[in-house]
């Protein structure tokens, strides 16, 4: 447990405000770029289902 007077001697330094503005900026960015991967995603997983059910049943055919 750290002590009153421990504590009131730490010193935080937090980034300036245009900082925090660029930093929030980059994970807005991940953030975007995270979720259009998952719609990929989705969108392939999928095309994956719908070609193998086809291709179990018969209604697509491959080369051999």
């Amino acid at each position: 447990m750290i002590s009153k007077g421990v504590f009131e001697k730490i010193k935080l330094s937090f980034p300036k405000l245009e900082e925090q503005r660029v930093i929030a900026n980059i994970l807005i960015a991940a953030d975007e770029e995270i979720e259009m991967l998952e719609k990929k995603l989705t969108i392939l997983k999928n095309q994956k289902k719908y070609l193998l059910n086809n291709l179990i049943t018969g209604a697509i055919r491959t080369k051999a």
